[in-house]
């Protein structure tokens, strides 16, 4: 059977309209909850086995999405599009996810926009952090690929297929040659039937950072792993789909995203390449690491950054702050906040022995900080000392309550994008000024 228009799955949630390209998802309304919500379904596959794929063979239709919905209720991440519930009408099982406006896929997007380094960074730091996710969790995902993550209106994005990760490892626990996943974002041992481990998701990793970069996959679309494993074993030309030969070089790598974006460090080129090793064991050890050095990377062009950094704020704006810290130092500025204050310290002391011992102030400037008496003792003594200070204002606008004393230093205006601050800091920091990064 199929899904219409008006349906009532569960006598609750009542089919509005189809939005997905590949027919399997629908708009629909929750009367209990009163909103919206995303019905993924799948069809059971025809009689005719041989039209079935080797995952619809294995395991039947209704189990496969039993487990994946399972599994979406088990791993709870914020990349992770929440599932509501599960249910089957006939013979057609289906979640019900959260529904994001607009149903958007990465891969959609990039087919139309082009994302500026700042987004691919916020993004990649995202898919980073789900990927250690699923490490930790022991999860394989499988498929981690572009078509597999939504964006809402923040481009924040979210996996909601986890069909593969789902059913991989009993699968080719009894059928070990079968070949899963989109082929474009395969690691090498993955077309060769070999169990996939966390290794072959950074290595896809690999190739969607490609592709944001360069708004194409590498290779005009031939699978990178699908090259390296045939240039392994000696192969030098491959049949397209339309009949053409295509020639292979002895050694495949990913190609250079500085032909579509020329400022970009070759750093970057080198971090995108040993997430795609051949190799398995040649690739990071985690995803976190890969982002770490694709950060630096990103800023290697900025102004280097010199001497002992004081971080001054107001406790109420500690959670921002701590956030931006922790962008600064993956770049090694060498910076001071009284978290770094050791238990049972004396806290005036150790404040009093940071200001005599940091060359430069950072000084967050909120209302908050700019009615505190300590952080304004703070920024009046290194200016006293002679020392510079450089008001950072988060806002989009100054505040009313700013000392005239500040309002003759030069001041970093900040935006709503945190790696897009930490660019304008840099700038300014090491003498130049704030600038967008694309």
């Amino acid at each position: 059977m199929s899904f219409e228009v008006g349906d009532i799955l569960l006598n609750r949630y009542e089919l509005k309209s189809l939005v997905a390209p590949s027919g399997t998802v629908w708009i629909a309304y929750d009367s209990i909850l009163d909103r919206e919500v995303a019905v993924r379904y799948r069809e059971k596959p025809e009689a005719d086995e041989g039209d079935a794929s080797k995952l619809d063979a294995y395991m039947p239709t209704i189990e496969i999405l039993r487990r994946e919905a399972q599994l979406f209720a088990r791993l709870q991440h914020p990349q992770i599009l929440p599932v509501h519930d599960f249910g089957v009408q006939g013979d057609d099982p289906f979640i019900v996810m959260r529904y994001l406006p607009g149903n958007r896929t990465l891969k959609t997007y990039l087919q139309d926009s082009v994302l500026t380094v700042s987004e691919i960074l916020a993004i990649a730091n995202q898919l980073a952090s789900l990927l250690d996710f699923f490490r930790e969790k022991e999860v394989v995902h499988g498929d981690f690929s572009t078509h597999n993550f939504l964006l809402d209106e923040q481009l924040q994005p979210y996996i909601f297929n986890l069909v593969v990760s789902s059913a991989h490892t009993a699968l080719q626990e009894e059928q070990p040659d079968t070949i899963i996943g989109s082929p474009p974002y395969m690691a090498p041992e993955a077309f060769v039937g070999e169990p996939l481990t966390h290794q072959a998701d950074l290595y896809a990793f690999g190739v969607v950072l490609y592709e944001c970069f360069a708004n194409r996959l590498p290779l005009d679309g031939m699978p990178l792993g699908y090259a390296q494993i045939n240039a392994q074993i000696g192969v030098t030309q491959v049949r397209a789909g339309d009949g053409t030969m295509i020639e292979i070089p002895p050694n495949v790598s990913l190609p250079s995203v500085r032909a579509q974006r020329p400022t970009l460090s070759m750093q970057v080129d080198r971090v995108l390449d040993r997430l795609t090793r051949y190799q398995p064991n040649e690739r990071y050890h985690n995803a976190t690491d890969a982002i770490n050095e694709l950060t630096q990377a990103i800023y290697a062009a900025q102004g280097q950054v010199e001497g002992h950094i004081f971080i001054s704020y107001a406790r109420k704006d500690s959670e921002y702050v701590y956030e931006l810290v922790r962008e600064l130092r993956r770049l090694e500025l060498d910076l001071w906040i009284d978290q770094d204050i050791e238990p049972g310290s004396n806290w005036d002391d150790s404040i009093q022995t940071a200001l005599d011992d940091c060359d430069t102030m950072l000084l967050v400037t909120t209302e908050a900080s700019l009615s505190s008496e300590y952080v304004t003792h703070e920024w009046s003594y290194f200016m006293g000392a002679g020392k510079p200070v450089y008001p950072f204002i988060p806002q989009t606008t100054i505040p009313d309550n700013m000392h005239p004393r500040l309002n003759r230093v030069q001041v970093v205006m900040g935006s709503d994008d945190m790696l897009d601050n930490v660019a304008r800091i840099i700038d300014v920091l090491s003498g130049g000024t704030p600038t967008r990064i694309r």
